[in-house]
């Protein structure tokens, strides 16, 4: 070590005697080495320098250019839901199935071909659209899992399957952006079961906590049908 050190420095005066040698001393000299070793001119040469810059520019470069692909991704995504929308409505299916949308993305055009399927009266294929729709942003953990659940529910519903239907409900929780909608899609599950005391339960409780004045007006009606 004091070999290296005296190459460096040769007027460096260094102690042999380990009675002399502290430890301020010694912190002192390794700084010194380090210093050199690590700060010097050897390491802040032009060269250097220049791999630096070189390397913080090809950074840039490639930051830069990822994220003009991922822009770029984003709007052909979105020209491609523009096209679904437009061929949904003009009943154009298989034009729609050939345009190739990436999930999550693709959930919104199942949402909107179950839709259409409904309007078509066609309860098995809007069911089965809704489905994939759900299965999708359920693996996404989108909040429209919970709105794709509840199309799910209402299509078994509308087809007479109120247990199943009810099922999907149930599995979805409390804590979700459509609760009252979801509870009062129970409710009326429940009516069609007869089983009378838990619709009654669900709609009192929805007139407490519910601010929507349709479900509210909804739960009364189902009150005064069912008394």
């Amino acid at each position: 070590f004091f070999e290296r050190v005296r190459k460096i420095n040769p007027e460096l005066k260094v102690f042999y005697s380990p009675d002399l040698f502290i430890y301020h001393r010694e912190r002192q000299l390794t700084g010194f080495l380090l210093q050199r070793m690590c700060f010097g001119m050897d390491f802040l040469n032009w060269r250097t320098v220049a791999a630096v810059l070189t390397g913080g520019l090809i950074a840039g470069i490639f930051l830069g250019a990822f994220n003009l692909y991922q822009q770029k991704r984003i709007e052909e995504i979105a020209q491609k839901l523009y096209t679904a929308d437009k061929l949904i409505s003009e009943g154009k299916i298989k034009e729609v199935e050939s345009l190739d949308i990436p999930p999550p993305s693709v959930g919104y055009v199942y949402l909107k071909l179950g839709d259409y399927f409904v309007s078509q009266k066609d309860l098995n294929k809007s069911l089965g659209y809704f489905q994939r729709a759900e299965k999708i942003f359920k693996n996404n953990g989108s909040v429209l899992y919970y709105f794709s659940a509840e199309k799910v529910a209402y299509i078994l519903y509308l087809k007479g399957e109120y247990e199943k239907s009810l099922e999907t409900l149930k599995a979805l929780g409390e804590n979700i952006p459509n609760y009252c909608e979801v509870k009062l899609l129970e409710a009326q599950n429940y009516a069609a079961l007869s089983r009378y005391a838990q619709m009654e339960k669900i709609l009192k409780r929805l007139e407490e906590v519910c601010d929507d004045a349709e479900v509210k007006l909804t739960a009364q009606y189902l009150m005064a049908k069912y008394k």
